[in-house]
């Protein structure tokens, strides 16, 4: 997606700030807050994934960035999505991710 497109997407959408995004998960690792830095590193090196990288879309706007609530549904989706698509070995680890997916979803209000 372009840049222009992303921003005018992200844009039209509930804007957050990084820090506010972060606030939109639950405790997760050692039951410890999510943080903004966290949110900043999946915005520029997104994670790994069976199907590939995926990145949490945002938009500079002057010495900020922004994102969206939307941006983050988008996120959570299209890790799940991968996950389901590829050739899971251990089907262990997708139940206990697809559970994960689904508590942050039900959180995030989907």
């Amino acid at each position: 997606m372009g840049t222009v497109t992303l921003a005018n997407r992200v844009l039209q959408e509930s804007l957050l700030s990084l820090s506010a995004a972060a606030r939109l998960f639950p405790p997760l690792r050692k039951n410890s807050a999510v943080k903004s830095s966290t949110i900043w590193r999946w915005v520029r090196e997104g994670v790994a994934t069976p199907g590939g990288r995926v990145k949490l879309e945002a938009v500079r706007c002057g010495c900020s960035w922004i994102t969206s609530r939307e941006a983050v549904e988008r996120f959570v989706a299209a890790q799940n999505q991968s996950a389901k698509t590829a050739d899971s070995v251990v089907q262990v680890a997708d139940t206990n991710a697809d559970r994960e997916a689904a508590e942050v979803a039900s959180l995030l209000g989907m």
